[in-house]
């Protein structure tokens, strides 16, 4: 057997390769920056009194929501899920 040696867990040797990995601190690394598109989000809309946010005002619910508790734009977004029913995906 080469040397290796099976046991009652592992019948058959281990035939896998491994080699030492090593890292080079070169000091602070940046984070990542994740940009986002201009017009990402721009018809986005949600009501204030809601966790659900719709991607425009095509969808129905979204289009129900008064004016004085509509939110858009990204903002839109922060907190709430995506509505399963809107029509634009």
């Amino acid at each position: 057997m080469d040397g290796q040696r099976a046991t009652p867990f592992a019948p058959h040797p281990d035939h896998a390769w491994t080699a030492p990995v090593g890292f080079e601190s070169g000091g602070e690394v940046a984070p990542a920056s994740v940009s986002i598109p201009a017009n990402e989000g721009a018809n986005w809309v949600a009501s204030r009194n809601s966790l659900i946010y719709h991607l425009s005002t095509e969808c129905r619910a979204a289009a129900a929501i008064k004016p004085a508790d509509r939110i858009s734009g990204p903002a839109a977004k922060q907190g709430r899920t995506l509505h399963e029913g809107c029509p634009v995906h």
